[in-house]
């Protein structure tokens, strides 16, 4: 049994069937690759395509069997097409809430990549806002708060006080160290006039002892001569026991002095010493600091130049992302377009074929006009509707 001929209504019926579907996934699939518009121009194009060939069929159909007559006949019913028809509507409206699901997703990525940048730009200004406050404090005056500037002045008129203490304690040092010297050699003056006074009292009793041999030769007459020179020689010992007694005394002083002064000339020497260092250090150091305080300065400015750019390519992808508002427009227009063939579908069955072709054809020429005269984010115009 041979197959009946597919009637030319069921035919336009499928193929708008087709033009719709190929209409979404074209509209998906356009979302990653920036052909939005032609796709929905080329199956808007497939559709009112087919409605022509039909027309074109049918007239060419009506002069091959000898039927002349308008190109534009009525045809009957199609109550054959209906569950093509239904079909049909059922896939535009799904296809319709797949591109309103589509924009909502595209604005919802959109609006936390806007926010994510945001976030972003918010997080590169504290940074750098910290390093700056570091380096540099925040220039209150009254607060606790001290730059790092700062405190390395501080150490350094710190530093820079106790070596002056340092080399004031050390020129007092060598200054007693003069003193002690100075003490050492009165001791040596007095060790001197002790031997003096030995040589002296060694004479007395060397006189005494005369004036003894002198009184004995005197013999009655020399007796009080005699105990005169006893008590000369008697005083005369006491006196160098006395020196002796003093000697020892200045010996201890002037071993306590002179170890006194070694002592005092070694600390000098040490605190010398140690001031000179000192001092090296410090100048060494303070460079050192100063050369880190302009390194620290440095980075902080090229943070600053860091965050700036940051800033500025955040706000350019800002910008980039305003793509939506331009797809959104896009795909708003691929809904309406859903919705006319939708509508055209909905009333071919009240339509006579004439009527239906010239209504597809100026719905295709309306609808050509698409919402965003470009392809890229760098030009173009944005229609508001």
């Amino acid at each position: 049994m041979e197959r009946a001929p597919i009637p030319p209504r069921r035919r336009i019926l499928v193929v708008a069937v087709v033009g719709a579907v190929l209409l979404v996934l074209l509209a998906l699939a356009g979302l990653s690759a920036g052909w939005l518009a032609a796709a929905a121009v080329l199956a808007l194009a497939a559709v009112t395509g087919a409605a022509f060939s039909l027309g074109v069929a049918q007239t060419s159909r009506s002069s091959d069997a000898g039927h002349p007559g308008p190109a534009l006949a009525s045809v009957p019913a199609p109550d054959a097409a209906s569950p093509h028809a239904d079909f049909a509507l059922q896939q535009i409206s799904l296809s319709t809430e797949e591109v309103e699901r589509v924009r909502g997703l595209v604005g919802e990525a959109v609006q936390t990549l806007m926010d994510s940048f945001s976030g972003l730009t918010a997080e590169a200004e504290e940074q750098l806002a910290l390093v700056s406050s570091l380096a540099h404090g925040d220039g209150t005056v009254g607060q606790h708060e001290m730059s790092f500037r700062r405190f390395v002045e501080e150490i350094s008129e710190t530093l820079a006080s106790f070596v002056g203490k340092t080399v004031e304690n050390s020129k007092n040092a060598m200054l007693l160290v003069e003193q002690m010297e100075k003490i050492r050699h009165e001791v040596e003056q007095v060790t001197r006039l002790l031997d003096a006074i030995g040589a002296i009292n060694a004479q007395t009793n060397m006189l005494a002892l005369n004036a003894s041999i002198e009184a004995a030769r005197a013999g009655e007459m020399g007796r009080g001569f005699a105990v005169v020179a006893d008590e000369v020689r008697g005083l005369s010992g006491r006196t160098a026991t006395f020196s002796a007694d003093i000697r020892a005394v200045v010996g201890a002083v002037q071993g306590s002095v002179a170890e006194a002064e070694t002592l005092i000339h070694q600390v000098a020497s040490q605190d010398m010493m140690f001031t000179l260092e000192a001092k090296n250090r410090l100048t060494e150091t303070s460079g050192k600091i100063a050369e880190l305080d302009q390194r620290m300065g440095a980075t902080v400015e090229v943070l600053r130049h860091r965050a700036g750019d940051l800033a500025g390519h955040v706000g350019d992808a800002v910008r980039s992302l305003q793509f939506q508002d331009m797809v959104s427009q896009l795909l708003a227009h691929v809904v309406r377009r859903l919705l006319e063939v939708q509508g055209a579908l909905a009333s071919a069955s009240q339509e006579d074929r004439a009527a239906a072709m010239a209504r597809l054809q100026g719905l295709a020429e309306e609808l050509d006009r698409s919402p965003v005269r470009q392809s890229a984010l760098e030009g173009g115009s944005v229609e508001l509707f």
